[in-house]
């Protein structure tokens, strides 16, 4: 089962939502040293979409549909959407994780 698209979309919705809530995840002296932190976190929630999607009794893959990508993206920003996470412990993220994961399947699921 192919996940990049899954994988991606996961962990660029949880960028953009990190960045949207505008909160620090790191004391880093500097914006690389800041960024380099928040995509530790972003790949640690995607990390854990992915494993939530495995738990799905039929799990999507990247071939299910042609939005795969935006359905995870939206599915992982909506889920995770001004908060203030900054853990790179993927499991910090299950119970968040497995409703984004269960919410995108419904959704790819329906789309046309």
């Amino acid at each position: 089962m192919a996940t990049l698209l899954i994988h991606n979309g996961a962990m660029a919705g949880a960028m953009a939502a990190l960045m949207l809530s505008r909160h620090e995840v790191s004391n880093a002296a500097t914006p690389s040293g800041e960024a380099v932190r928040l995509t530790d976190v972003a790949d640690a929630i995607a990390v854990q979409f992915l494993t939530a999607n495995g738990l799905l009794t039929v799990p999507m893959a990247d071939g299910d549909n042609a939005d795969t990508f935006l359905v995870c993206f939206a599915a992982v920003f909506g889920q995770i959407s001004g908060r203030a996470y900054t853990s790179t412990t993927p499991t910090d993220y299950a119970a968040e994780m497995a409703i984004a994961a269960s919410f995108a399947k419904a959704a790819n699921t329906n789309l046309t």
